[in-house]
């Protein structure tokens, strides 16, 4: 009988340590699969918020009324606050109240020159500008009684280079490079003047170099009023536009011109209006600010140091800002044509390959990635890690709860024993 006893005690203790062994290692097997998804889903989360963050989830805008030479030392003292990390200050031609008709020669001999080209707004930048991020524009109702409601428009450069035109150059639309038949390295031929009747030009760029094409991500993608010039001898002729053109000269489509540009213009055109009796608050002048936080997550608190320090420089919020040393901060709605965009790139290449899909620089690029077949590098790959994954986890599991019901079990006697 002690044989049997002291063979119970051995199986007894092996089968303990086999068990405890077992269990310990299910356990921490099924704790690093459990942490390794863990792991990876915060790594998505933070990619998917920088994603939001560089399409502009972090930016916000002050839309100002002031007087144009406050408009730099209140853009620098805001550039100065915490966790702000850009601030800039455009040259619209919406808040300028201007146009600009830009043509091309088409033709030309001994006696006279044919033009072809488009009216569309105008739009100043400066160096630090992102052309992909940083162009706000209203959209809808002008109604005074209504906040202004303001939306990101994207330009993306397809062809040339993507930085801001020097004085010498300019960045045009690829419906007008398209409707008049140019590329980049044209000499375009631009005027500028005010969107109200047909007036003459404040200021005419007769050879601006086109160093870029740019596609337009919004509502007035191809919205532009087309004409035609006759010139003789040096001098304009004939400009024909159609019956429809002054509607369809108030367009979000712009021309990109260096801000020094639109500055000496401006100081020019208010000298000329600098007249007795013309009010202050007639002068037309820049109105909106592009405000970018460091996250997402810290824009409500730099929006409220923004309006401390507005206030404090004696400005009164008031949406709209309508009235003189008024200020109203407005958070962008979202663009639905871009992320209409970002959508029928999801649907072509499915969600694995989507953050690649969605940080390509230009729209053509970015239909080329819709159309193509998914890869296993896109998205085969991803779909069978994250299953295999689940899987070895539920294995894991399986086998835990195996060990602990098998503690619960007592141990069978040997036959010979008993």
């Amino acid at each position: 009988m002690h044989w049997a006893l002291l063979w119970l005690a051995v199986t007894e203790l092996r089968r303990a340590g086999l068990r405890s062994g077992l269990t310990a290692l299910a356990l921490a097997l099924a704790i690093l699969t459990v942490s390794a998804l863990d792991q990876q889903s915060k790594i998505r989360q933070d990619t998917i918020l920088q994603d939001y963050e560089a399409g502009g989830a972090g930016t916000f805008l002050a839309e100002l009324h002031i007087a144009e030479h406050e408009i730099d030392p209140v853009a620098g003292a805001i550039g100065r606050l915490q966790d702000v990390t850009a601030v800039e200050a455009p040259y619209r031609g919406r808040d300028l109240r201007l146009i600009a008709d830009t043509s091309f020669l088409v033709f030309q001999n001994d006696k006279q020159q044919e033009f072809l080209g488009a009216s569309t707004t105008v739009l100043g930048v400066a160096e630090s500008f992102d052309l992909a991020r940083d162009y706000y524009e209203v959209i809808g109702t002008q109604s005074q009684d209504a906040a202004p409601t303001s939306f990101g428009v994207p330009l993306i450069v397809t062809d040339g280079l993507a930085r801001t035109p020097s004085q010498g150059e300019v960045l045009i639309p690829a419906a007008v490079a398209e409707y008049v038949g140019v590329r980049r390295g044209a000499l375009a031929s631009i005027e500028l003047k005010s969107d109200v009747g047909q007036a003459e030009p404040f200021q005419r760029y007769p050879a601006l170099k086109v160093i870029g094409v740019f596609d337009v991500i919004g509502p007035d993608e191809g919205r532009f009023a087309p004409f035609w010039r006759l010139a003789a001898r040096g001098r304009d002729v004939l400009t024909v536009r159609r019956p429809d053109a002054q509607s369809e000269m108030r367009t979000t489509l712009p021309i990109v011109l260096n801000a020094e540009l639109l500055r000496d213009l401006w100081e020019e055109r208010q000298q000329s209006l600098r007249r007795p009796g013309i009010e202050p608050a007639n002068e037309v002048s820049r109105r909106q600010l592009v405000i970018r936080a460091g996250t997402a997550i810290g824009v409500a608190a730099v929006q409220e140091a923004v309006e401390r320090l507005l206030i404090g420089r004696g400005l009164s919020k008031n949406c709209p800002a309508i009235e003189l040393g008024s200020f109203c901060l407005v958070l962008p709605e979202r663009n639905n044509f871009a992320a209409a965009l970002q959508e029928q790139t999801k649907f072509g290449t499915g969600a694995g390959s989507l953050q690649h899909c969605s940080s390509l620089s230009s729209r053509s690029a970015m239909r080329a990635c819709s159309s193509r077949p998914r890869s296993v590098a896109g998205t085969t790959r991803p779909f069978f890690k994250h299953l295999a994954l689940r899987r070895l986890s539920s294995w894991f599991v399986r086998s835990f709860d195996w060990a602990s019901s098998s503690a619960r079990l007592s141990p069978r006697l040997p036959s010979w024993g008993r």
